[in-house]
């Protein structure tokens, strides 16, 4: 008996050295609204308002992937890593170009340290006029910290148009970004994203990483490499349904007013709540617009921001003359709200599924 007991406590023990250390680990903060979590010896994953990023120590230096949102919790990881691992960081990774990637990049830059981003996003930011990443990678870029390396990939256009994912190859991990999802059912902001080729994207992902032992989505809890497969069977319902819908041309209506009521059977207010039955809705920015069908739709009328309960949404882009239809797909949960000129919208969806 006695023999029993030790061969399956030698048993579990070898066992949980070949899990993720990560799914049992607590973070801890480092500081106001900034969360550390240690996924394996020489990788953590920083966390600020639900938004993840990279730190990869090797030897006496580091290596960062995404800012926080602001300069200030920049500026305090920054100090962590070099005042309490004692490394120094050799340089900072842009993985998309919207503000929960790189709102901090001044603060990057006022500290001396190289940033590096895909030439897409060092493009766009300079066209949307904000801090320009100063290294412009090609698709597949390595970069060298300490005596390792660390792989930076684009591989199509998903969340962003720019976005890429990060590859620690000694560690097994993979920082997907926001090209990986997690399972918290919400596809998440898609006013930037090509949901066409997103299934395409994590694929070619999966066919490269896919061995993967630990996954870091750019938002919520990180896992291993089913969040991939995850990822592929969320947009899925996408890809075939771009080229069989209407292209109505709104573009000049759209740019005169943030949402309009095609229709609706009937309407009531609550407040500064407008609630419409067998609705469609229209809201748009400057380049985009969402068009609404559902059974109910409820619009703050002050601050712009769709709500919606098992309709259907298409996705346009405004083009000189016509619409383009972008993505088309049925939804359980859409939220709509415009961010800023930069930006535009965030279309928030959940629980896609095909028409």
């Amino acid at each position: 008996m006695r023999k029993f007991i030790i061969f399956w406590a030698t048993l579990l023990a070898s066992l949980s050295l070949l899990l993720p250390s990560a799914q049992s680990s607590e973070g801890f903060a480092i500081s106001e609204g900034i969360t550390i979590t240690q996924i394996t010896k020489n990788t953590f994953v920083h966390s600020s308002d639900n938004n993840n990023g990279l730190i990869y120590i090797s030897g006496k230096e580091a290596l960062i992937v995404s800012t926080p949102q602001t300069d200030r919790q920049t500026q305090d990881l920054i100090d962590w890593i070099t005042q309490e691992k004692h490394v120094k960081i050799v340089g900072y990774v842009i993985d998309r170009w919207h503000p929960d990637a790189m709102g901090g990049l001044a603060a990057v830059h006022a500290n001396g340290i190289p940033s590096y981003a895909y030439v897409r996003t060092q493009q766009i930011a300079q066209q949307k006029g904000l801090p320009v990443p100063q290294q412009a990678m090609d698709e597949r870029a390595i970069i060298h910290v300490g005596d390792q390396t660390v792989e930076c990939a684009f591989l199509g256009k998903a969340h962003t148009e720019d976005g890429i994912v990060v590859w620690l190859p000694n560690e097994q991990v993979l920082f997907g970004g926001n090209e990986i999802r997690n399972y918290k059912g919400w596809v998440g902001n898609i006013g930037d994203a090509n949901l066409k080729d997103w299934a395409s994207t994590a694929r070619r992902i999966k066919d490269l990483y896919g061995s993967a032992r630990i996954v870091i989505p750019g938002h919520g809890p990180f896992g291993g490499a089913e969040l991939i497969e995850y990822t592929i069977d969320l947009f899925s319902p996408f890809s075939n349904q771009i080229n069989d819908a209407p292209r109505p041309d709104l573009s000049d209506l759209l740019d005169q007013r943030a949402v309009i009521v095609v229709k609706a059977s009937e309407s009531s207010e609550d407040g500064d709540i407008k609630i419409f039955k067998d609705a469609t809705i229209l809201s748009s920015d400057a380049t985009k617009y969402v068009r609404i069908e559902a059974p109910v739709v409820r619009w703050n009328i002050k601050t712009n921001r769709v709500d919606s309960a098992k309709g259907h949404l298409a996705i346009f882009d405004k083009t000189p003359g016509r619409a383009v239809l972008r993505a088309s797909a049925a939804y359980t949960k859409l939220i709509v709200i415009p961010v800023n000129e930069q930006v535009g919208l965030a279309v928030i969806v959940k629980a896609m599924t095909p028409d």
